[in-house]
């Protein structure tokens, strides 16, 4: 069903909008078949990641690893979980030879992308990035299980990787169990020499040492305005952010939120936010107390009640103008990054949404076309339609400023 049957619809009360289900094309080759892309690769040709098959096709060609690469189009990993006779994707990357090339995800999804390699290093969607720009990389519904150096985005970063805007959802498991060095986290497993920023991860993180929700172990990393929400647990160097944080990172204006669960029988080196450090790299960086149980001030994490975390008050010196933003209705009322509408329900003529900044109403009129009528408490408005994706009504209002 599309926008265009609202009108049609008996009762609007309490009715939910739902996923519009498009005609089935014809089954293309080039979806699941490891396929060439189209471009060169080049910073003004960039390889075109359209299907699965050309994300396959990157994965195991590694001359491609060095260049230029924009996805186009969302794209559902499915068919990963029967690759290579159950153990799934390929990471993008590894220690013999690493991604050092560009990646725009362009802020479209790769979502249920699967990895089962239990006895393997550098495992995510990218294994091994070194010198690498990772950019708008959207992973949703990832279960990704590796041995060491485990993340949803990368597995390891290094050499000044920058990363930006990219977010990870699902499971992220490593299974090594010794003493030598190691890491899992929900966007990055081991960081070096990176810089991260507007970054976050929903993904529940399980691991031995140096296991985080959105950095397993990080040196010589800068962190900015990025959070994690999810279940943490380990045996040794787990916190609700990140496991391990050296002296000589830097991590500003970020956020956790989850239990932190570590099985060490002396429960050393476990916290809120971060597990270990050597000092208090952490700065207006908090964690929800109420959650995790937990009231360390580790690397110079702050924490709060639940009922702090969703307070503009609580967040000293973070950007709620152009960077955050902090809505009741969204997020569970944590704040997060950006400003969108997100619909929860209809009641009677009333399309109820959470506008940048607040809470609002739009009376919805009529749907011709592609154009969603409205009128804001501003005025009369139009919003176009392009689709809805779950819970989301995306749409493109005369402002143009996206929606999401």
């Amino acid at each position: 069903m599309t926008l265009s049957h609202l009108r049609s619809m008996p009762n609007l009360r309490k009715a939910r909008i739902p996923t519009p289900v498009p005609p089935v094309p014809p089954v293309d080759p080039e979806i699941n078949v490891v396929t060439l892309p189209l471009g060169d690769g080049t910073e003004i040709n960039p390889y075109i990641i359209r299907y699965f098959g050309n994300l396959r096709w990157v994965s195991e060609n590694s001359d491609s690893w060095d260049k230029y690469l924009l996805q186009v189009r969302s794209i559902d990993a499915v068919y990963s979980e029967q690759l290579d006779g159950g153990a799934g994707f390929t990471p993008i990357g590894d220690a013999s030879a690493k991604f050092t090339g560009h990646y725009n995800g362009a802020e479209y999804s790769t979502s249920n992308l699967y990895i089962n390699r239990p006895s393997e290093e550098y495992i995510g969607l990218f294994g091994y990035c070194y010198g690498a720009d990772l950019d708008n990389v959207i992973l949703e519904d990832c279960n990704i299980i590796g041995l060491n150096y485990v993340g949803g985005l990368a597995g390891r970063t290094a050499n000044y990787t920058k990363i930006d805007n990219c977010s990870t959802s699902g499971s992220i498991t490593a299974t090594y169990t010794g003493d030598n060095f190691s890491g899992v986290g929900g966007l990055i497993g081991v960081s070096n020499n990176t810089t991260i920023n507007k970054c976050f991860s929903k993904c529940d993180v399980s691991g031995y040492r140096s296991v985080g929700g959105l950095i397993g172990y990080e040196s010589t990393t800068t962190v900015n305005d990025s959070y994690s929400i999810g279940s943490i647990s380990g045996y040794s160097q787990v916190g609700g952010f990140t496991g391990y944080v050296s002296s000589d990172s830097s991590v500003n204006k970020c956020y956790c939120v989850g239990v932190v669960t570590g099985t060490h029988s002396s429960h050393i080196y476990e916290g809120g936010f971060a597990g270990y450090t050597n000092g208090t790299p952490c700065v207006n960086c908090y964690y929800d107390s109420t959650i995790s149980g937990r009231t360390d001030t580790n690397a110079g994490s702050i924490p709060k009640t639940t009922a702090q975390m969703k307070e503009f008050s609580t967040f000293t010196g973070w950007d709620f103008a152009t960077i955050w933003t902090l809505n009741p209705l969204l997020n569970s009322g944590y704040p997060y990054l950006g400003g969108g509408q997100e619909y929860s329900e209809v009641e009677g003529d009333i399309l109820d949404v959470a506008p940048e900044g607040g809470v609002g109403e739009l009376e919805y009129y009529e749907v011709e076309g592609d154009i969603l009528d409205v009128e804001s408490a501003g005025g009369i408005g139009e919003l176009e339609y392009y689709e809805v994706e779950g819970d989301i009504l995306d749409v493109a209002p005369e402002s143009l400023v996206e929606i999401v």
